[in-house]
This record gives structure tokens, C-alpha cells and sequence, in this order.
């Protein structure tokens, strides 16, 4: 029978989850699940016919697989950005594992709405190539339209995701906030090495053992339309999934499609263009008061940190 996985990184998104999840990976006390967002802790925020292989409740069994190949490690994890903007996960990990830790990894909101918009035009899951005009949208979106294929309102809309202080309480309450370690994306940029051995300590692991780089992972980028066009045609879905799964096994075929959409074949490096400053102004005054409460529960500052001015 599978152990059960015991860490979880649960967010935000792009605000260093993939970094962390390959440096963790490479710890010898440590096995992270060879699918990365397998999403089976957020039925809320899941939907579409493409997400139904880890649905919670009936796919634990195919969920449970992701951990088979693990053998003496102390710890067992998984990373899912979702599972931060998720009503439901923190309850149900909770239920699922009693000794469970979650990372979360909290980055400027204004910026980490800019990469993630990035990141959706880049996947062809938004269509809207603005900032702004994307975030005019959300509120269409809350009532359930100009929704892209396969999404609903919790998943898709940005403010949700730029929300901290509310999701991170759920944590606290779910797990108790000693098993709960919070990452502020600065400090992970800035001294990268020194926040893993402050993960490595959390989780009881050796904190000596540092992975073979702390390259970033997953820098921001734009993937190569032709080469998506390719494999998420029908052909391309049935060759990558259902043909290399039953050859290679479902774990190792995870392993290289996360190696693939990383490579260069699959995406290349860009230069992301800076927020304009009247919006940042406008977005800042809006998430003002969500980041003063989420600085009152983990003791820091984070307003003067990410605005540039001190907390009332």
C-alpha cells in the first residue's frame, strides 16, 4: 500500500513553487510526486473533462500511484499552486494526513498577477494579451462568463489569486500555523540557498544537503506555438499521455513531459514588459488592506516591503 504524501507546497502561483519542488526532489530524504499540480486536494477549483485523472474521492487510488516508487525517504510531497485559492484543500489535506506541512510562497501580488497573466497567454488559456483589460475582465468572470475552456470563476480569476491573507488562514486553522512555513518570494530570489536549508529544517530533513543548482526554474517565458498546436492535438494528447504512459509508466512519463515543457524546444526566454504604473498605483491601493492583514499574521511588513510605504 502507498504512503501517503505528508508536504505540500500549496502556492501562490508563480512565486518560486517549481524551483522549490525540483530543488526538494533532488533531497535524498525527500520524494516529490513525479506530476506537478496533480490538483486532487481542490475539487472546487478543478473542471473540465481534462482534469478528471486525480479527481478527488474517485482517483485516489490513480493519486496514491504518484507515491509508489518511494522507498525510505522521511518525507513525501506534492506541489499545487491551486490548492492556496482552494475553499475546500487545506480541510481536506488535513482529514487525509493528520501530520501534514504545506509551504506556501507568497510574492507581490501586482507582480505575480503580471506573470501568471503572462503565463496564461503563453498556454493560450487567455486571450485577452493586456494586463489591465485581463483584469477588467475578472468580474465577468465571477458571474460565470468570458471563462476559457475548461476553467471556472475560483480557478481563473486573478484578484482570487492575489488574495492572501483569507486562503492562508484556512491553512493555519486546517494544520495549526507551527506546521504552515511561509516563504516570502524575496527572500527565496535573494538568498535562495539560505531559504531551502529554513524549508530542510521545517520538514526535519538534512539541511546540509544543497541540490545540484538554484538556477531558477522557470523563469518567464512564452511557449512555442506551433510545438503546443502539436501536442495538444489529438494525435499529440493520445502519443505524450496514453501511448508513452503505457510504455514508459505513468510516473517516468510525467517526469519527462515536465522535463519537455521546460526545455527550449518547448518555450523560449522573454523579457516580460514592466506593470504600467498607473495600474500598479491602482492595484496596490485595492490589495492594500489584504496585505496589511496577511503582514499582522505572519509579524511582518510585508506593505512596506511590496509598496514601498509602512503599514497604518
Amino acid at each position: 500500500m502507498s504512503r501517503r504524501p505528508d508536504t505540500f507546497i500549496i502556492g501562490a502561483p508563480k512565486s518560486g513553487t517549481t524551483a522549490l519542488y525540483g530543488y526538494l526532489g533532488e533531497h535524498p530524504e525527500v520524494y516529490m510526486s513525479p506530476v506537478k499540480e496533480p490538483l486532487y486536494f481542490c475539487p472546487d477549483v478543478r473542471s473540465g473533462p481534462g482534469r478528471r485523472r486525480y479527481e478527488y474521492g474517485t482517483g485516489e487510488a490513480a493519486y496514491l500511484r504518484l507515491f509508489a516508487e518511494a522507498r525510505t525517504e522521511k518525507r513525501l510531497g506534492e506541489a499545487t499552486t491551486r490548492y492556496l485559492v482552494s475553499r475546500q484543500a487545506a480541510g481536506l489535506v488535513a482529514q487525509f494526513q493528520p501530520d501534514a506541512h504545506a509551504i506556501a510562497m507568497l510574492r507581490n501580488p501586482i507582480d505575480m498577477l503580471a506573470s501568471l497573466h503572462n503565463e496564461r497567454v503563453s498556454q493560450g488559456h487567455e486571450w485577452i494579451a493586456d494586463l489591465g483589460q485581463a483584469l477588467a475582465a475578472d468580474s465577468e468572470r465571477v458571474a460565470g462568463r468570458l471563462l476559457p475552456e475548461g476553467t471556472n470563476a475560483l480557478g481563473i480569476v486573478y484578484r482570487e489569486n492575489a488574495q492572501y491573507a483569507a486562503p492562508l488562514g484556512r491553512w493555519f486553522a486546517a494544520l495549526g500555523r507551527e506546521r504552515v512555513h511561509v516563504i516570502v518570494f524575496d527572500d527565496f530570489a535573494r538568498d535562495t540557498a539560505a531559504e531551502y536549508r529554513k524549508v530542510c529544517q521545517f520538514l526535519g530533513v538534512d539541511p546540509g544537503f544543497s541540490p545540484s543548482s538554484f538556477e531558477p526554474r522557470n523563469a518567464s517565458h512564452r511557449q512555442r506555438r506551433w510545438v503546443r498546436r502539436v501536442v495538444d492535438s489529438r494525435p499529440g494528447t493520445w502519443l505524450t499521455h496514453d501511448a508513452l504512459g503505457r510504455i514508459v509508466g505513468e510516473n517516468r512519463r510525467a517526469r519527462l513531459a515536465l522535463r519537455f515543457r521546460h526545455s527550449r524546444v518547448n518555450r523560449r526566454a522573454m523579457r516580460r514588459e514592466p506593470v504600467d504604473p498607473e495600474l500598479r498605483r491602482s492595484l496596490e491601493a485595492e490589495f492594500r488592506p489584504d496585505i496589511e492583514r496577511l503582514s499582522e499574521m505572519i509579524g511582518r511588513d510585508l506593505v512596506a516591503l511590496w509598496f514601498g510605504e509602512r503599514s497604518a
